[in-house]
């Protein structure tokens, strides 16, 4: 394993993992990296703590300092990290950055002249300046948010620094692949293929009628990770497309857990409603303060955002604004993120959240998780709880508070299904037409189409593998108000249709705009 790694990258891991008790690779490890090495496509699935992200980034790393080394980095992006959240794209972001900073050093020690290898993020929360400075200075490695991914590959100038890009690794993708996220992801990535390997025809000529596996153009590699998928072989075909090839690294083993069902009152049937928040507020402040640091997550932003506030309230001697705090979407970004950077160091004594700190990231401190009230899915359930011992050597420890009988009933069958590894199946959605919507918006800002390239490139995704003709064109004729009763009832055309030559066209105005907003 060790002689896969690029010189400095096989130092800097026997420094980092060579005392580690798990040894110097987890299996997700010891399967994931060679497959990447060798420029397969793969689906990583692992519980918490295992190192997956690591699995799907230290080859890549390590393939970069080969360029680095000759010289040979561009100005333009090679690896795409893609992430269902915003905390998770900056989490990992932090992560990359001491590793890289490592290796940097361990390269000047020896005398190699190295490249930098740099890394920025791109999503909704970064402003205008930075977004501009990304196009002088390009990140080699761009975290993002499918959102964003969309955005960019419309964007005029920096579509071109994508032209580079060898890997793709889309993060936590079961919260994706069971959503119409994961479709317009899925049309994202066919978008990427075709600009990446210039697939589509020269001006005035026509899409070659041989079927694209068969075209030739350097593809990229697909990784996809996740703690809790099924089915996996479904899943790592909506990753790959409908006809590349894909290896699914199946790790799925039972770490230490601690899960248990727990009731703030005796009687929860007869129990009124005063006497059932104060059992919950007391058995919080029980919980809380026999460890170092508590997550509780709430089905709802304003359920979060209450927890918090009866918590000071009842224990002011205890949480503040120094040892407790809040954390959903719909807080502005620099209190965001300074409550994940508190959270990460172990100065906040408990945090309540909704869903947005749900998913992979790493939290150190975190000894205890509480749901309260039933996460409605194991998937969730296991999610959320993940982010307690949040390494393969520590027990994961977490609690369903039940508030109704319901509770009682889901978290009971909730908790024996999870302990057993049972997750629900993804329904990864088919020929959505309002993603494909978008995406011929989109499509029509870069150039102009022929129908039957469209039909061609939408197809290779998974979830638009079935699609027939005459679904394209209802979605192209809506798109171009091509029928009467449309204008009338002002729905204008957001894309240009000719029926003589089929070719779909961008129109004036502002259609860019309207993408932008949309995506």
């Amino acid at each position: 394993m060790l002689s896969l790694f690029h010189p400095v990258v096989r130092e800097w891991w026997l420094a980092s993992f060579g005392s580690a008790e798990e040894g110097l690779f987890t299996p997700a490890q010891r399967q994931a990296v060679p497959l990447i090495k060798q420029g397969r496509n793969a689906l990583i699935c692992s519980p918490t703590g295992s190192g997956k992200t690591l699995s799907a980034f230290i080859s890549i790393i390590s393939q970069l300092f080969s360029l680095a080394e000759r010289g040979e980095l561009a100005e333009s992006v090679y690896c795409l990290y893609i992430s269902p959240l915003k905390s998770l794209a900056n989490d990992i972001h932090r992560n990359l950055e001491r590793p890289l900073q490592e290796m940097a050093a361990l390269a000047g020690e020896r005398g190699m002249a190295i490249q930098e290898i740099r890394h920025s993020i791109r999503h909704g929360d970064i402003s205008a300046r930075e977004r501009a400075r990304m196009l002088k200075r390009t990140p080699h490695i761009l975290n993002t948010t499918p959102e964003s991914l969309a955005i960019l590959l419309s964007s005029p100038r920096f579509r071109e620094k994508l032209k580079t890009v060898r890997w793709v690794i889309v993060d936590e993708i079961h919260s994706l692949a069971a959503s119409k996220r994961g479709v317009h992801l899925s049309l994202s990535l066919e978008r990427l293929e075709e600009l990446k390997t210039d697939l589509g025809p020269k001006s005035g000529e026509k899409r070659s009628s041989s079927p694209p596996e068969e075209t030739a153009g350097e593809s990229f590699i697909r990784i996809g990770c996740s703690a809790t998928v099924e089915p996996l072989q479904e899943v790592a075909d909506f990753l790959a497309g409908g006809f590349r090839p894909v290896e699914v690294v199946d790790c799925r083993f039972c770490r230490h857990l601690d899960l248990r069902l727990v009731s703030p009152v005796p009687d929860l049937i007869s129990a009124s409603q005063e006497e059932l928040s104060d059992g919950l507020y007391q058995l919080l402040h029980r919980h809380i303060q026999s460890h170092k640091s508590t997550l509780i997550f709430a089905n709802s932003r304003n359920g979060a955002e209450r927890l918090l506030q009866n918590l000071r309230q009842r224990f002011p001697g205890f949480y503040d604004g120094k040892n407790s705090a809040c954390h959903h979407g719909s807080m502005g970004k620099d209190g965001r993120q300074e409550t994940e950077s508190r959270l990460k160091q172990g100065r906040l004594r408990v945090v309540c959240t909704s869903t947005s700190l749900e998913l992979g990231i790493d939290m150190p401190h975190i000894g205890l998780v509480l749901q309260i009230g039933s996460p409605k899915s194991v998937a969730a359930l296991l999610q959320r709880f993940g982010r307690g011992g949040h390494s393969l050597n520590q027990t994961v420890k977490g609690r369903i508070v039940a508030l109704e009988w319901e509770d009682l009933l889901e978290g009971a069958v909730m908790l024996q299904r999870a302990k057993e590894g049972l997750v629900e199946r993804v329904h990864i959605p088919q020929n959505a037409i309002d993603a494909l919507c978008q995406h011929l918006l989109g499509m029509s800002l870069e150039r102009d189409w022929h129908v039957d390239e469209v039909l061609a490139l939408v197809r290779r995704s998974y979830c638009y593998r079935s699609l027939t003709r005459g679904e394209l064109m209802a979605a192209v004729l809506y798109l171009s108000s091509a029928h009467p009763q449309m204008r009338e009832r002002r729905i204008y055309a957001k894309i240009g249709y000719d029926p003589a030559t089929q070719r779909i066209f961008r129109l004036g105005g502002g259609s860019r705009m309207i993408y932008y907003t949309s995506s």
